[in-house]
């Protein structure tokens, strides 16, 4: 068991820097069509995804590598009478869709455990001309010693954590323009058990287990000791 299937086993739907309040900025701010194609890469339980369908009646695809999140959010949209289609994938850096698809791509603290130019320039390739990408991503304050790269990799599986500044480089060289950020923030920690607000959530009991325990502790006490170290930002970024 690693962070992510913690985070599948308590049903986490918003588990990424700045949390659902922060999806709720951004999403306010879009502007897209009824009808829109939309793919989100790292679905998780769904909830993001099913509050874009709720909100513009776009068609929503969402993709992820672990089965649990993707038979949640199933049952997340079987709940709320919405149609996103949720995928199951072997990897995210060979996105399963032709050239120039979607008018936008969403990606929320995925890109970085991720090879990260790989997955960037798939965002690129599967974007229509006119389309988007919506990224929330952690970041390093200043480049980050080996001692805490490491502990990052041990505890999230991140090989590198990119600054504010090197994350919108990464997405102007896959051909991105017009990258901005919405939205940054110091990261805060991400408590896994607070996610009874979202009343869709469905716990597992892997979730009480001793190991998920040691995980969840293993994250707020780095984040506690060494969470000044890290920000995140909510990038956009136009074809």
């Amino acid at each position: 068991m690693d962070y992510h299937d913690v985070l599948a086993a308590f049903g986490a739907g918003s588990a990424h820097p700045g949390g659902f309040k922060g999806t709720s900025f951004w999403m306010d701010r879009l502007q897209l069509k009824e009808g829109s194609q939309v793919l989100e890469v790292g679905c998780g339980t769904g909830r993001t995804a099913c509050a874009l369908a709720e909100k513009f009646h776009v068609k929503v695809i969402g993709i992820d590598i672990r089965q649990a999140m993707v038979e949640k959010a199933k049952k997340r949209a079987q709940m709320m009478s919405l149609d996103p289609v949720f995928i199951l994938t072997d990897h995210l850096d060979a996105l399963p869709f032709p050239d120039q698809t979607f008018d936008l791509v969403l990606a929320e603290s995925v890109t970085v455990f991720n090879p990260i130019e790989t997955l960037v320039n798939e965002y690129h390739r599967v974007l229509r001309p006119s389309g988007q990408l919506i990224d929330t991503e952690m970041a390093a304050s200043s480049p980050l010693s080996s001692e805490i790269l490491t502990e990052v990799q041990e505890l999230y599986g991140a090989t590198r954590v990119p600054t504010l500044k090197e994350w919108k480089t990464i997405y102007q060289s896959a051909g991105f323009h017009r990258v901005q950020t919405i939205i940054s923030g110091p990261v805060r920690e991400v408590d896994m058990q607070s996610e009874g607000h979202d009343a869709l959530a469905v716990v597992s009991q892997e979730a009480f287990s001793k190991e998920a325990s040691a995980i969840v502790d293993h994250n707020l006490n780095f984040m506690l000791d060494k969470g000044k170290w890290f920000q995140y930002g909510v990038f956009q970024a136009f074809q």
